[in-house]
């Protein structure tokens, strides 16, 4: 299946999950209920990359099957007046001053 650019897959009775390419980007999309990102096979991870700076790719996020954990692998920005919460309560987090 080759689609041109500007031209959405469109999925489900309501079109509510879209995929496309708008010609300088391309898009996943939902308008009803939670976007889900599986990997079934054991013990492996599932691996955000993006481009490294000069050229090739890097890691940012793994999300490790087999050790069950996120490793972040590049620097975290806060932007201003947002928070690193670091428990379920909400009143342990690292604030950007």
């Amino acid at each position: 299946l080759i689609l041109p650019d500007n031209i959405m897959a469109l999925f489900g009775a309501g079109n509510n999950f879209q995929i496309g390419h708008k010609a300088t980007y391309s898009q996943i999309v939902t308008y009803e209920g939670h976007l889900y990102i599986d990997n079934n096979a054991d013990d492996q991870d599932i691996v955000f990359r993006s481009d490294d700076g000069s050229g090739g790719l890097a890691n940012y996020i793994v999300l490790d099957g087999s050790t069950t954990s996120v490793a972040i692998h590049q620097d975290i920005k806060l932007t201003n007046t947002k928070k690193l919460y670091l428990d379920n309560g909400l009143d342990t987090y690292i604030n950007e001053v």
